[in-house]
């Protein structure tokens, strides 16, 4: 095996490797955890007996795009005016790697839990939601071609229009949740190191 080329595709690893994770600890849920209603972070939730398959799953995402990030920043000459993109999208992935550290609240009621640890994991959720959609930004504005940058630009504005919806709803946010992962990786498999 080329380890080169098992190393560019450190997206799709990564994505495949969360998506799996996502699926595994969905199917073996409790009955009281409804996924259009509940969110993924909720899976590594505190108090859940089974959070650490989904803990995994986000340090697991986390490291495998850093680890690829860095790889790539050492190993091929970063696009003009890309540096600041990559280094957004380390603050992504490294802020996910941190939100498998601080657990959500749970998602059963009368479980004891950490509010601190609920509020950081918050906290890094915005952070990784900041970083990654500036990174967007960015590919979309240093991009070669009209059509690259409206590419870019397009799922831009399907990321921050998801979670403007997310944000807002106090129902099915789960389902918009999942969504906007779904976008998301769309973008981190197909469009983000393309151009």
């Amino acid at each position: 095996m080329n380890i080169d080329k098992t190393i560019s595709k450190y997206n799709w690893i990564g994505v495949a490797t969360f998506i799996f994770i996502i699926a595994l600890a969905q199917v073996l849920t409790p009955v009281d955890y409804n996924w259009r209603d509940h969110t993924i972070s909720q899976l590594a939730s505190q108090g859940y007996d089974k959070k650490w398959i989904m803990q995994v799953g986000f340090i697991l995402f986390g490291a495998i795009l850093n680890i690829g990030i860095v790889l790539k920043l050492v190993t091929v000459p970063v696009k003009r005016g890309r540096m600041a993109a990559e280094l957004l999208m380390m603050v992504y992935a490294g802020s996910i790697f941190m939100t498998g550290i601080f657990c959500e609240k749970p998602f059963i009621d009368g479980i004891e839990f950490s509010n601190l640890y609920a509020k950081i994991h918050s906290i890094f959720a915005m952070i990784a939601g900041i970083g990654f959609s500036v990174s967007i930004l960015l590919f979309g504005l240093t991009a070669p071609t009209l059509k690259s940058r409206t590419i870019h630009l397009l799922f831009l504005a399907m990321v921050v229009g998801t979670s403007v919806i997310f944000g807002a709803l106090d129902s099915n946010i789960g389902l918009i949740q999942r969504l906007l992962y779904f976008i998301s990786f769309v973008w981190i498999v197909f469009f983000y190191n393309r151009w």
